[in-house]
């Protein structure tokens, strides 16, 4: 069979794409450098100005403005009068470029994609050896051009109309609940929620700390830190059971490294009877149904961010394009017994609500999960969630790993462990660090002593040795005091150590949690 013979006009015609293609991507850094500058904002009045009069305005130099504002005119970004040489904004161009607070607002997306341009050479090196670029390369920016991106569709929207479209959980935030946002990046969503239901309260996770510290420093100044929580933890982590009304997980599931084990631990976190929204990009279930403008925008994100993202993390890589069909698959593996998609419609996303269970689901960790009771653990204690509280932080701490420890405390908190003085988290990981260098093997069992209002009086009694193999079993006592968000603000222990011959240990199980089957202090006598 002889060479077919190109079709010299379908070739020219791509070669015209890509030639778009090629300035429109030339245009998206420029149009960058238009955002972070404030000359879109300076040019949001409408006003039209010649490059001079910009440049007096601005304070940036007339002749890069001149061609900069050439460009942004031949891609519709400005409007220009040949006849006076001007440039301006029209409302729709203002709105789209200049004005943050609406829908329409694309400044995040110009941000976006130049901090992913700057991860090329990794993202390159990842095409050849595997692995892929971690979220915290990518900087402040991707973290910034998140928020702008989202920030006032979720305003408009979560509260609104998607949680809205579940009434039975509208009604119990309106009355006073509990919700929890993971992935919840920099508050961009939960705190316009917590806005609009003010008898509840309101939990975020996420793994990036820019991330946490961002929305900290909002939820501050928005005067809700009364009612509102950030917390820098995998989502597969939590150490809940049964405890929120409502868990939200929206354009982020894709990104995680463990997609599956998360809507998993979402499902053991979630209320019987609560919700689950979590939505992702507007995508149909099939490449072939994707091949449009839209679908490029969201395979090449995937790519250049979301994908590797994941797969730096040794993850499954998911990709941002997930089709109903395809949710509806995880839903049902993570445990959920029902999945609709909303009859909510959005321009970007699609929302699915999922509730229910099939019976039992196993996590695939290393830890075994158990079920307590539903009631959140926040005081005022009563016996049983206290003793709850007391075993949570027990498993806390058999995990040894100081950072997840220490997300259980104030970011102020105080100690005295023996005759130290430990002041704050950051301390806190060091004391810990150090702790967990010294006492190899560490096992430990807490058990309940009294409780009252907001303090829970513990003893335990841990087994460890040193770096020469002499063992100890340390005795201690603890005095606890929570805020009213459940986190403990003071933590104050008495510690006693007494060497023992290793074929004295009573403490034998696998390192990490205490097996539900392993007796506790009272029953071994201690």
């Amino acid at each position: 069979m002889g060479e077919i013979a190109p079709d010299r006009k379908k070739a020219a015609a791509l070669t015209r794409r890509i030639g778009e293609d090629f300035g429109a991507a030339l245009t998206v850094a420029l149009a960058y450098i238009g955002d972070r500058l404030g000359i879109f904002k300076a040019m949001a009045n409408g006003t039209p100005m010649t490059s001079q009069q910009l440049a007096e305005r601005t304070r940036l130099n007339e002749r890069y403005l001149r061609e900069w504002a050439a460009t942004m005119a031949a891609s519709g970004y400005l409007d220009y009068d040949p006849a006076n040489a001007a440039f301006r904004l029209n409302p729709e161009q203002a709105m789209v470029l200049a004005r943050e607070n609406n829908t329409f607002f694309m400044g995040g997306a110009f941000q976006y994609a130049v901090a992913c341009y700057r991860q090329l050479a990794k993202l390159t090196a990842s095409f050849e050896h595997g692995g892929g670029v971690p979220f915290t390369d990518f900087g402040n920016d991707i973290v910034e051009a998140i928020e702008r991106l989202f920030h006032a569709g979720y305003e408009a929207w979560v509260a609104q109309a998607w949680i809205p479209a579940v009434p039975d959980i509208h009604q119990r935030l309106i009355a006073g609940g509990e919700a929890a946002e993971m992935g919840c990046g920099a508050g961009q969503c939960l705190i316009p929620v917590a806005a609009a239901y003010p008898n509840s309260r309101f939990f975020g996770y996420d793994v990036d700390q820019t991330s946490i510290e961002r929305a900290l420093g909002k939820a501050a100044q928005a005067g809700m830190t009364g009612r509102l929580a950030f917390e820098r933890i995998a989502a597969e982590d939590l150490p809940f059971n049964r405890r929120f009304d409502l868990v939200m997980a929206f354009n982020c599931i894709h990104d995680m490294a463990r997609p599956r084990q998360v809507l998993a631990a979402i499902h053991r976190i979630v209320k019987p009877g609560g919700a689950v929204l979590w939505s992702e990009a507007r995508a149909a279930d099939r490449l072939e149904e994707n091949l449009n403008p839209q679908g490029r925008t969201m395979y090449a994100s995937s790519t250049m961010h979301c994908m590797t993202v994941s797969l730096a993390q040794g993850g499954e890589g998911l990709g941002s394009v997930i089709g109903e069909t395809k949710a509806r698959a995880m839903a049902e593996e993570a445990g959920f017994s029902s999945f609709e998609k909303l009859p909510v419609k959005n321009p970007i996303h699609q929302i699915f609500l999922l509730r229910g269970s099939r019976g039992s689901f196993k996590l695939n960790r290393p830890t075994e999960v158990k079920v307590m009771s539903a009631r959140p653990l926040l005081p005022p204690f009563t016996h049983d969630t206290a003793v709850e509280k007391v075993r949570l932080a027990e498993d806390a701490w058999n995990s040894r790993d100081p950072a997840r420890v220490a997300l259980a405390y104030t970011p102020d908190s105080r100690w005295r462990n023996r005759s130290e003085f430990v002041n704050g988290r950051e301390e806190i990981i060091a004391f810990l660090t150090r702790k967990w260098a010294k006492e190899l093997d560490y096992r430990l069992i807490k058990e309940l002593w009294v409780s009252e209002s907001n303090r829970i009086a513990v003893r335990f009694c841990y087994e460890w040795h040193d770096g020469s193999g002499q063992w100890f079993r340390s005795y201690g006592n603890e005095n606890w005091e929570f805020d009213e968000l459940g986190l403990m603000r003071h933590r104050f222990a008495s510690i006693n150590d007494l060497p023992i011959n290793e074929s004295d240990r009573k403490f034998h199980w696998p390192l990490g949690r205490r097996p539900d089957s392993h007796s506790g202090l009272s029953d071994l006598g201690l």
